[in-house]
């Protein structure tokens, strides 16, 4: 039964104005009905799985941009140190170099 007859049987059955041959007129649209919900359940589900995925890729992804955030922030931190390293040294040895009066 197509979804336009369901819905045209429906409306004549519940002010009771629907003729049919069969002997029970709700059965033909509850066996639609039947069908209809467990082609949306498995829509559902597959829809349902592939969500999953892709939260699970995104949290894959998420997990990976922050340990490369990690190593960055170590580089960085790492490079900033020596950075800070070499211009003390420089500094002091440029201080060094001003007492004992060599020029700069």
């Amino acid at each position: 039964m197509s979804g336009g007859v369901a819905s045209s049987n429906f409306s004549q059955i519940i002010p009771g104005t629907f003729v049919s041959d069969h002997e029970e007129p709700r059965k033909p649209l509850m066996t639609g009905c039947k069908m209809d919900k467990l082609v949306m359940i498995e829509i559902f589900q597959n829809l349902n799985f592939k969500l999953l995925l892709v939260i699970r890729r995104a949290l894959l992804i998420a997990q990976d941009l922050s340990q490369t955030r990690e190593v960055f922030h170590g580089l960085a931190i790492q490079t900033l140190t020596t950075a800070i390293n070499d211009t003390k040294s420089f500094v002091s040895s440029q201080m060094i170099r001003g007492v004992s009066g060599h020029s700069i």
